[in-house]
């Protein structure tokens, strides 16, 4: 754990247990008391001006050996009580981040530099910005990712409107448009900071999100082959009334592709490609349920987040690859596994 000019974490203060003692924060599970004269010394140590290094020659000389006061302040980082402070290691000067993103990622991440190094330096494409892709991009937004772009021409209509999305006045406009200009209203500078030529990004994954047009979560086989073709991580999800349906983090030739999955059903439904052509050609409908919306939008960040969040020092292993069916209800979630069809093409390997 890297801890780097410790102050006292947010919400966490000193308080006074009686004339001898004082207490560091008030959750009882990692609450931690010590003498009012040693602790009234370390509460001015913990300011965010003071390295680790000082801190424990401070301790020193009061008695403390470096190992001891070294050790007790990573105690009390890994109970939450101090965090790193100003001077971090989050810092890039080809990716710069506003001080509400800084404050967003500090939050989001418990303070772990290595991640919020991770979130700054990935990019995320948002396809479809309906109420899902909307809701999403905010999310994200919030989780502290500064590099978002949303693609999607058509135009808001009136089952696109949410309470914190698109309103009566944005029907009519772009749907990129719209939910660009409320990210921007979240953070300064979100839309654009991508376009800097100083941005590089490290990651990149595009997030596919269909408009509904059936009775069930359906997505046009055919909606990732360029992804695949580009060797781009992606992710897709699709709503319906009562359904939600949520892919894991595909990697292209890591784990199965959209098209692996359109062909096992046609294995199961020789009919099903006829029946799909004459799902694509219906008008979008909106008929999902804003919880379900929520869940759904919340699934898809934790997924992203684990995806983005992970040790890319650590040798990436082939991923397990599911599909997570959401219903209206916790109780009626399920988890199933998805696996390559022997006649698709996207595990071929042509270095072999």
């Amino acid at each position: 754990m890297t801890l780097s000019n410790p102050q006292l974490a947010p919400g966490v203060h000193f308080f006074e247990r009686n004339e001898s003692q004082i207490q560091i924060g008030i959750n009882p599970t990692s609450a931690i008391i010590l003498d009012t004269g040693i602790g009234k010394q370390i509460l001015q140590l913990l300011s965010g001006n003071n390295s680790v290094a000082q801190i424990c020659h401070q301790l020193n000389q009061k008695g403390f050996t470096e190992s001891s006061g070294k050790s007790f302040l990573f105690q009390l980082a890994n109970l939450g009580l101090v965090t790193s402070g100003p001077t971090t290691q989050t810092y890039d000067d080809k990716n710069p981040v506003s001080g509400i993103q800084r404050l967003n990622l500090n939050r989001e991440t418990a303070g772990r530099h290595q991640v919020m190094r991770q979130r700054i330096a990935c990019e995320i494409a948002i396809h479809g910005a309906g109420r899902l892709g909307t809701t999403l991009g905010l999310l994200l937004v919030s989780s502290g990712y500064p590099n978002i772009t949303v693609h999607d021409s058509q135009l808001v209509r009136e089952d696109d409107l949410t309470p914190w999305g698109a309103s009566r006045v944005d029907i009519g406009n772009r749907r990129d448009h719209t939910a660009r200009n409320l990210m921007e209203r979240m953070i300064r500078g979100a839309s654009a900071h991508k376009n800097s030529l100083r941005f590089q990004a490290q990651r990149r994954i595009e997030i596919l999100l269909p408009d509904q047009r059936a009775n069930f979560p359906w997505i046009e086989a055919t909606s990732a082959d360029s992804l695949a073709a580009r060797d781009i991580t992606y992710l897709f999800a699709a709503t319906s009334s009562d359904t939600s349906v949520v892919s894991s983090v595909i990697t292209p030739g890591k784990a199965p592709c959209l098209r692996c999955l359109h062909l096992h059903r046609c294995d199961q439904d020789p009919a099903w490609p006829r029946i799909e052509l004459q799902v694509a050609a219906h008008n979008a409908v909106d008929t999902a349920p804003i919880g379900l919306i929520i869940r759904t939008a919340l699934l898809i960040q934790a997924a992203i987040n684990g995806w983005v969040d992970q040790d890319l020092t650590v040798t990436e292993q082939d991923p397990v690859s599911n599909l997570m069916q959401l219903g209206l209800l916790p109780s009626q979630d399920e988890t199933y596994p998805t696996y390559f069809h022997p006649t698709c093409g996207c595990r071929l390997d042509l270095s072999t």
